[in-house]
């Protein structure tokens, strides 16, 4: 469980989803999907503090026993009491605000979250929740003061009442104007590629756990010692509505089917007439990796278009993947990296940054909410 409470450490602190934090100073940063968070403000003892949960409650959802405590609401806004309650808050003075959940699961987040503070007999106000989009909160733990964006605008001020407002991912996907600097059509994609490395096995769970079964192949690279392939591979099928597995040499991509890397053995991929087809190659490694995400990249790089490939790099130490991305950019790939403040390790995406091969920078929420909106039937 992770509680970051201490101010003189945390002046500027980014909250994922199973963390919480409490202090007198300092602004907390939030990325929302489905997720919300309860954020708390005590005027009379100027001290702010927001969760970040992904789970209603071990009971609607069932206990997942890679998520702590702090990922389940029920859960986390107690716990996030507790720290007000020790700090001497009286709960008559605390200013409670909800923001998030975006889909489905985001209604039952936002449920959740009202029904524990109306059993602690708290007034809460919902100032942006719902919707089929995405948020980023800013909260000032020293004065209180909330604001939010969507992906596709400016900061807006919570305090003058704004609500949710219609948001077009159906049939224009809206990428942040911070990163790309205008609203640009993507065509849905064909074929799908990850790359990942140190830290990446929950995000590529999470990313393909997203799909539906009408998805396009997915084809996976994952540094991960080879004893560990098969384990991985079943836990994401087993998550996943779409079928995962290791990819098998002269295999047919088939859509809503997802294909890792086997272990100790590079993942290529080829045109055959109209058909993708997989290759599992032993050549030596690449940039010390075998498998290499460069290698699956450069061959999808030798398709005559790759307009509608959709490749994503995620965490990891080094810079696998870097340049195989540069040259489906070039060849009209859409390119996404996982942001810095979401890396475990800043390497691979953070190369693919700064030598242009990424054409947007996200966080795992966003890069989940990116591909709902490409793959929505109505982006054809």
């Amino acid at each position: 469980m992770k509680v970051l409470k201490d101010p003189s450490l945390n002046r500027n602190m980014n909250i994922h989803s199973g963390e919480m934090h409490v202090s007198g100073s300092g602004q907390i940063s939030i990325v929302l999907g489905s997720c919300v968070s309860v954020i708390i403000y005590d005027p009379v003892l100027k001290i702010g503090g927001a969760n970040h949960f992904l789970i209603p409650s071990r009971a609607e959802m069932g206990a997942r026993p890679d998520l702590n405590k702090l990922h389940y609401g029920d859960e986390s806004i107690v716990e996030l009491l507790k720290e007000f309650k020790k700090r001497g808050s009286a709960p008559e003075n605390l200013i409670v605000k909800l923001v998030g959940g975006s889909g489905e699961r985001g209604k039952l987040n936002i449920e959740i979250a009202e029904a524990v503070l109306r059993r602690f007999q708290m007034n809460v106000e919902n100032c942006s929740v719902g919707g089929d989009f995405s948020r980023r909160v800013q909260f000032n733990t020293a004065t209180g003061d909330l604001r939010f964006k969507y992906l596709n605008s400016q900061f807006e001020d919570l305090e003058k009442g704004l609500k949710t407002k219609a948001h077009a991912i159906t049939k224009l996907v809206s990428i942040s104007k911070e990163a790309v600097g205008t609203e640009e059509r993507i065509p849905r994609p064909r074929l799908i590629l990850i790359g990942s490395s140190t830290g990446g096995t929950q995000i590529v769970k999470s990313l393909l756990m997203s799909l539906e079964v009408n998805c396009p192949p997915v084809l996976v690279v994952q540094h991960i010692p080879q004893q560990f392939v098969k384990s991985f591979v079943e836990s994401l099928n087993l998550k996943s509505k779409i079928e995962v597995k290791e990819a098998v040499h002269g295999e047919i991509l088939k859509s809503g089917n997802a294909y890792v890397a086997p272990g100790a053995k590079h993942l290529a991929c080829v045109l055959r007439s109209s058909e993708m087809v997989i290759q599992v190659l032993d050549d030596p490694p690449v940039n010390r990796f075998k498998p290499s995400v460069d290698y699956l990249f450069s061959s999808v790089s030798k398709f005559d278009s790759c307009s509608r490939v959709l490749a994503i790099i995620l965490t990891g130490m080094g810079q696998d993947g870097a340049n195989g991305m540069l040259e489906l950019k070039e060849k009209g790939a859409y390119t996404i990296g996982q942001n810095e403040e979401t890396c475990l390790v800043y390497g691979m995406s953070r190369v693919a940054s700064e030598i242009g091969a990424t054409r947007l920078m996200a966080s795992p929420i966003e890069i989940i909410d990116f591909m709902t909106g490409v793959l929505s039937d109505s982006n054809q």
